[in-house]
């Protein structure tokens, strides 16, 4: 390469260990950072950059190196949820959320076919809308590890 710099591990808030975990693009330029969200040594959340700013962030909650939920943001908020809630690797739950945050609909893949088959507003069922294809697998973080000298130190 040219020298220049691909990744960097950030040790946060005073900690003793890297928490984070960044993977730089041209000129520098973060493109993802990955971080250690629970403090037990292992990546765990992968946010995707660009122009620096967050536009995706996928979280394994298992300790699998696979995601199981895909957040979408659009200025700096999430605005949609992804959920794996069978283990199969893909989204069988979409969340909508509101500018405050909140759900304000949430679809869903009842019958694992990979087509978001039925939505809620609340509890009412509403007309499908939104993102229907939910086939494509979230994948893996792709965050490997923190560098082998923070094992022994």
């Amino acid at each position: 390469g040219n020298g220049a710099p691909i990744q960097q591990e950030v040790v946060s808030d005073g900690k003793r260990r890297p928490d984070v975990k960044v993977f730089l693009g041209d000129g520098g330029v973060p493109r993802s950072q990955c971080v250690d969200t629970d403090g037990n040594g292992s990546l765990d959340t992968r946010y995707r950059l660009s122009g620096g700013a967050v536009t995706e962030g996928l979280i394994d909650n298992d300790g699998d190196g696979v995601g199981n939920i895909k957040q979408i943001f659009e200025g700096g908020q999430v605005v949609r949820s992804h959920f794996d809630t069978d283990k199969d690797g893909r989204a069988d739950v979409i969340q909508y959320h509101a500018a405050d945050g909140s759900v304000r609909l949430q679809c869903e893949d009842s019958t694992r076919d990979g087509t978001v088959d039925r939505c809620f507003e609340g509890q009412t069922a509403v007309a499908v809308s939104g993102t229907t294809d939910v086939s494509a697998p979230f994948g893996k973080l792709g965050c490997g590890s923190f560098h082998p000298f923070w094992r022994k130190n």
